[in-house]
Formats: structure tokens, C-alpha cells, sequence
């Protein structure tokens, strides 16, 4: 059993690394062409190809993340959200906000999944994964005065191709609420701009 669980949490964290250096080369750091020589017409610039842009992960933030991954194993899941949603509000990272949100979820604190998850809309207005993470656990919650904004979020994020599709798609998703009228209320406000 030590083995399977060393191997699971050596495995999320080769998958952490691989997010971030995902994310460091997602977007290569190029720099200008050098200039040429008008007296040697046929020097050519060497072939450097894009630089290194290296990860915003150092060594605290290592560390961080595998105590909230070794806690969250472990079932100590309110240190570990801590430990994820303090990172994700240090680096405005995406990533790290959806782990704090999913760790709350797996905690089954609702209240806390929605702070990080309203958090992360907060610092990432365009992260339609915020807006949609947002919406959905406000529907889980019930919480239908907060729902028409990360809702129309979610819509507007949304590629226009896509769009019909989510807008069809909202009362079905709304109609395990208990209060009908709310969430048709909901679905008007969410859905305005785009009649």
C-alpha cells in the first residue's frame, strides 16, 4: 500500500511539473533578429531557436504544493485547500485555483469551493473555466441571487459558434432547482444581452 500511494503522489507530482512547464512553454520568448552586417552579405544569423522561459515554480512553491498534495492524500483537506488557494491568490494561476476548488469539493465544503472558485473569476475575468466552475456550484448551493452573472460570464466566454448550445443547454441545467421562478428569473437575466 506505501508503494501505490508513493507511486500515486510521485505521479500528481510529475503531472504538477508538467503543468507549469506546459505553461512556460506555451508561449516561447523570442528575441529579435540580430543585425547583419551590410559589409558581410553572406553572414547569416545562427539558428538559436526560441529561449527558455522557465517555470514560476521555485522551491517554496514546490514544497507548498506537495504538503497540500501529501494533506489531501491524507484527508486533511482544509490544509490543503489552504495551501492551494493561498498559492493560486500569490500567482494568479489558473491552475492552481481549479485544485483548490476541487479539493473543497472533495471535502464536500461547498462554501469553500465557491470562495476559491469566485476568487479565481476575480483574478481571471477571462477564464471561462472560472465562470463555469462558478455557476456550477452556485447551482449546487441553491444560490440562485448569485448565479446570473457567472452565468452570463460563462456565455459570453463561451466560443460564439458554442454559444446557442450553452444558452439551450441553462434551463435543463437549472430545473433541479427547487424555486422555478428564480431560475427562470436566472435564465432571463443570464441570457438578456444575447436577445
Amino acid at each position: 500500500h506505501s508503494r501505490s500511494a508513493t507511486f500515486v503522489l510521485a505521479a500528481t507530482l510529475g503531472a504538477l511539473l508538467s503543468c507549469w512547464q506546459t505553461a512556460a512553454h506555451a508561449a516561447p520568448v523570442t528575441e529579435p533578429p540580430p543585425a547583419v552586417d551590410a559589409a558581410k552579405p553572406e553572414a547569416k544569423a545562427p539558428d538559436r531557436g526560441p529561449l527558455v522561459r522557465n517555470s514560476p515554480m521555485d522551491a517554496n512553491l514546490f514544497y507548498q504544493l506537495l504538503i497540500g498534495e501529501i494533506q489531501a492524500r491524507d484527508g486533511d483537506f482544509g490544509t490543503s485547500y489552504q495551501l492551494y488557494f493561498e498559492a493560486a491568490k500569490r500567482l494568479k494561476s489558473g491552475q492552481l485555483y481549479q485544485r483548490a476548488v476541487d479539493v473543497a469539493l472533495q471535502a464536500r465544503a461547498g462554501e469553500q469551493a465557491l470562495l476559491a472558485a469566485q476568487a479565481w473569476r476575480q483574478a481571471l475575468p477571462q477564464d471561462r473555466e472560472a465562470s463555469e466552475y462558478t455557476a456550477q456550484i452556485l447551482m449546487a448551493l441553491s444560490r440562485t441571487t448569485d448565479l446570473a452573472s457567472p452565468l452570463e460570464s460563462l456565455i459570453r466566454l463561451t466560443p460564439e459558434a458554442q454559444r446557442p448550445q450553452v444558452i439551450a443547454s441553462l434551463p435543463r441545467s437549472l430545473s433541479r432547482m427547487s424555486d422555478r421562478k428564480a431560475a427562470a428569473q436566472v435564465v432571463e437575466q443570464a441570457t438578456a444581452p444575447w436577445r
